[in-house]
């Protein structure tokens, strides 16, 4: 009993001394809403632009010329009659020319894009770097443009029609694509030919 008294005195005491913690919670000013989507919205977010592009061109192109000269003259009176006694002169000139130029590409991937800046009016410019390196070949693609928070979906995505001023260079530096560039002599010899 004694023993029992002796605790509860010291847990009393060890109690008016003790510093109050003060109450936190597990939700702040700062935590986003538990009700929003995690889109991106801020400079430094991530989002995930899915890339769908599709080009095609056609350009038809058709000219035709027809000439035709046919001066005839007489024997006339003077000193170049004599030269010219009767002339007859026919000329026939054509030309014609067909042109085709058929052109197209497909591009399809995903690449994580950053936000690198927020304009005025809640645009969001983003920009995406990826570099792929296999056998000694660089396969490098960069992509910017400028997005609506509205178009981000809920997992975070955006459809690349959706990306205006959309610029996407796809670019390869390595061994094959050094020998798709012709060599200087052949630079040289369609300058001159």
């Amino acid at each position: 009993m004694k023993r029992i008294i002796i605790m509860m005195a010291i847990a009393a005491v060890l109690g008016v001394f003790a510093v109050k913690a003060p109450a936190t919670s597990l939700w702040t000013d700062t935590s986003d809403s538990l009700y929003a989507d995690q889109k991106a919205l801020f400079v430094g977010d991530i989002v995930t632009i899915v890339v769908s592009e599709r080009t095609s061109a056609t350009q038809n192109a058709k000219t035709g010329i027809k000439q035709s000269t046919n001066p005839t003259g007489k024997s006339g009176e003077g000193l170049i009659s004599k030269f010219l006694q009767n002339f007859d002169y026919k000329a026939q000139d054509s030309y014609s020319a067909d042109g085709k130029t058929n052109a197209g590409s497909t591009l399809n991937t995903t690449i994580s894009a950053e936000v690198v800046e927020i304009l005025p009016n809640g645009n969001l410019i983003i920009e995406a770097r990826r570099s792929l390196v296999v056998n000694a070949e660089t396969q490098t693609m960069i992509l910017s443009g400028i997005i609506r928070s509205q178009d981000v979906v809920r997992d975070n995505r955006v459809s690349s029609q959706r990306i205006a001023n959309l610029s996407i260079r796809y670019q390869g530096k390595g061994p094959i694509s050094n020998r798709q560039r012709p060599g200087i002599l052949n630079k040289i010899f369609n300058m001159i030919f």
